[in-house]
């Protein structure tokens, strides 16, 4: 028998004692506590869950400026030839600017996560871009170049790190988290040249592309808190690129196809190239021990040969 007092569990147990009265016994009230550990496991569980569906959210909703970022320059090029006086050389330029910093923001970021984590690497791909995206249209032709490789920096970063990271905390299915996320990029790309017709048709395109800017800085201060997932070291081998860099690669065009072929050679000069163009239609050329393996494919016809070569 249980009784509920003041919120506590009590329940009655019959303890037999002495008493002044012969026969008599008294019935002590324990209180029995509910267990407190288990309780707060499970709050502590749905919490770290529920935290970790907002990254997911912050994440997803991450790409929607970034689908915006990508394409902004192809509805941007005619206003800002038009304002900054470009030849078509000249705003050709911007194309390589964004895309170079791109690349770089990507070999960067693996470097980051490894070392510092998907937070740092995260937020600083958010201010990056709002950073970028915020100046540019404020300065002259050389500073707006150097908004756009600022915020194409930003692109590098958080693009791969964006993928890894809701591949990395998604319960569910993964392929559908990503896809998902590319969804969100796809509607920043189309939203784009509306919204920057729109914002320039009605004298906006400023405030535009500040609230894009204000829009990041919010979202990064909006997820610095989030549990991101810890850094984690590579342990695969490390790429031997001083042994890649000794091995010396040609491109020669078969006779025989009218294609290029890529040959990597470690040695044999260039009578093993003229053996090997002769050869016609080669598609790939494999240097094993003291072989040299010419894989070829006829390009009329469905069928592979294999012709081994030796260096003399």
């Amino acid at each position: 028998m249980k009784n509920v007092l003041g919120g506590a569990h009590y329940k009655h147990r019959a303890t037999p004692r002495t008493h002044s009265g012969p026969g008599a016994q008294i019935f002590l009230v324990v209180p029995t506590l509910p267990n407190p550990t288990a309780a707060a496991m499970a709050s502590s569980e749905n919490s770290e869950a529920g935290r970790r569906r907002w990254l997911i959210v912050a994440g997803q909703v991450a790409f929607l400026p970034t689908g915006m970022l990508t394409t902004l320059l192809w509805p941007m090029l005619p206003i800002l030839s038009l304002r900054w006086h470009l030849s078509d050389a000249q705003a050709g330029n911007l194309f390589p600017t964004q895309f170079l910093a791109q690349l770089a923001g990507v070999l960067l970021s693996g470097v980051m996560v490894a070392r510092l984590g998907f937070r740092p690497t995260f937020l600083s791909g958010l201010l990056l871009m709002a950073g970028g995206v915020g100046t540019l249209y404020l300065w002259s032709p050389w500073l707006g170049m150097v908004s756009v490789a600022v915020y194409g920096l930003g692109l590098g970063l958080i693009i791969p790190t964006d993928n890894l990271m809701i591949a990395e905390v998604s319960t569910g299915s993964r392929a559908a988290a990503v896809s998902l996320l590319n969804f969100f990029w796809g509607v920043g790309a189309v939203l784009c040249s509306l919204l920057v017709a729109w914002a320039e048709a009605h004298r906006l395109l400023l405030v535009l592309l500040e609230s894009v800017a204000l829009f990041l800085v919010l979202l990064t201060v909006a997820a610095y808190n989030l549990p991101f997932p810890a850094a984690r070291k590579s342990t695969d081998a490390r790429i031997p690129w001083r042994e890649i860099a000794q091995n010396r690669v040609r491109v020669l065009r078969g006779p025989g196809c009218g294609r290029r072929h890529e040959i990597a050679r470690r040695d044999g000069g260039p009578e093993l190239e003229e053996r090997a163009a002769l050869a016609g239609g080669i598609r790939h050329l494999i240097h094993i021990d003291c072989h040299v393996t010419v894989v070829d494919r006829m390009c009329p016809f469905d069928k592979r040969a294999a012709v081994v070569l030796r260096i003399p």
